[in-house]
């Protein structure tokens, strides 16, 4: 076992001149899922003595912007949160960390950040990031609101607990740990901040999530947390050797595989065309060059009352945007305009193969796919095509609906 961390933890602090903020627990996994809380000690012992810090209070970064301070450091494109390395045997990228997401509203420079925001776009949306999470995803720029913060706490640990039941380990993705509330104080200050800064627009969006209260999400990740879009080198030898040699294409993509096969043998859809617009596990953004996914907010539970088109909606969704991340992580999202079918059709059957053969490596005693998503990936004739095609009536206008089923209710009740 290495030093304690938890000391390392406050001396990397105190060096670096770091606050703590306090704050009450909404969330914690020492008890809410003791199996996983177990099973995580066993594979990091040194997690013990570091949630005993915790409990109490978070610490809190010197800037919102990318850098690396000792074992504390923000990756590039990371605004909402930075990690913190737990060991100090391996190279820091290879170093499980804990990640600590959302205490940008407590930092001097917060307000600096939101004026980048207002005049910063999101990958392709029409708007600027300080318009676009407000009025396109429901989300309050560069903060955590509490509700998101448990919602992530909650599906990620579900997760967690059903993966370990059926593969005998940890899911790889992120294993939640605690969830702070922020002070009253700097609450109240940050939505000064963005009253007097976002459009009224925007503000008037997420009013109710900051009256709802902010949140700190603390979690574990079994490697540094770096995403298929990552760019920089923070000025470290080793983020540099590693932003200038790409990862094994092949090893991280047909990881990436598996764990969207074992989401849906466990029972959920890893994307839902309800999450349209905001984000999926396995997008550009999400999906780590570990071969994990950061970030499992777009996951679902599979309801045996869903509608059947929703559901294969939702899988076909699904593995376009997969394909769409593994095209950009190869370099070939940009077909030439000449034959420009090439790059899609040959990444199509390269993903193809991969997930179909991870339906017979990743099955497991007791999980079974739904039959819905079977009958969708295996048409083996033009009658199982159609089936897969059958689509339900559907009526645009209420009052044809309303007629419909009444003249069904009235057909049922007799013999």
């Amino acid at each position: 076992m290495e030093p304690s961390i938890m000391g390392q933890l406050e001396r990397d602090a105190a060096s670096l001149n770091l606050e703590f903020e306090a704050g009450a627990i909404s969330f914690s996994l020492a008890s809410q899922g003791k199996e996983v809380i177990d099973a995580l000690v066993q594979r990091c012992p040194q997690l013990l003595s570091v949630l005993e810090t915790l409990k109490g209070r978070i610490p809190l970064p010197n800037s919102t912007v990318a850098s690396l301070q000792g074992n504390f450091y923000r990756l590039p494109n990371h605004n909402r949160s930075f990690c913190y390395r737990l060991s100090q045997n391996l190279p820091i990228l290879e170093s499980p960390v804990v990640v600590f997401k959302g205490t940008e509203p407590t930092l001097q420079d917060f307000p600096r950040m939101i004026d980048w925001m207002l005049q910063a776009p999101l990958r392709r949306s029409t708007r600027v990031m300080a318009d676009h999470f407000p009025l396109a995803e429901g989300k309050i720029p560069g903060v955590l609101s509490a509700k998101e913060a448990v919602h992530e706490a909650h599906i990620a640990l579900d997760i967690q607990k059903k993966h370990l039941l059926h593969y005998g380990e940890l899911a790889a993705v992120p294993v939640p740990l605690l969830v702070h509330s922020i002070s009253k104080q700097r609450q109240l200050t940050c939505v000064d901040t963005l009253r007097n800064k976002l459009s009224p627009s925007a503000f008037d969006r997420i009013e109710p999530l900051l009256q709802n209260g902010l949140a700190i999400y603390v979690y574990y990740y079994r490697s540094s947390p770096v995403r298929a879009n990552y760019l920089g080198d923070l000025g470290s030898r080793e983020f540099k050797a590693f932003a200038e040699n790409k990862p094994d294409d092949h090893r991280c993509i047909l990881h990436w595989s598996r764990l969207l096969i074992r989401l849906l043998y466990l029972g959920y859809l890893p994307y839902s065309v309800r999450n349209e617009g905001l984000g999926a596990c396995m997008d550009f953004g999400n999906a780590a060059v570990d071969g994990g996914f950061c970030d499992p907010d777009s996951v679902i539970p599979i309801d045996d009352h869903m509608d059947n088109e929703f559901i294969s909606e939702s899988v076909i969704q699904g593995f376009k945007v997969f394909q769409n991340t593994v095209e950009r992580f190869l370099g070939i999202s940009e077909p030439s305009t000449l034959y420009p079918s090439i790059e899609s059709f040959a990444c199509w059957q390269y993903i193809d193969h991969l997930l179909k053969d991870a339906i017979e490596t990743e099955r497991r005693p007791g999980l079974r796919l739904d039959n819905r998503v079977l009958d969708l990936m295996f048409p083996k004739s033009a009658s199982d095509v159609r089936a897969c095609a059958n689509r339900k009536s559907r009526s645009v206008a209420y009052a044809y609906f309303a007629r419909r089923l009444a003249k069904s209710s009235i057909e049922s009740s007799f013999p």
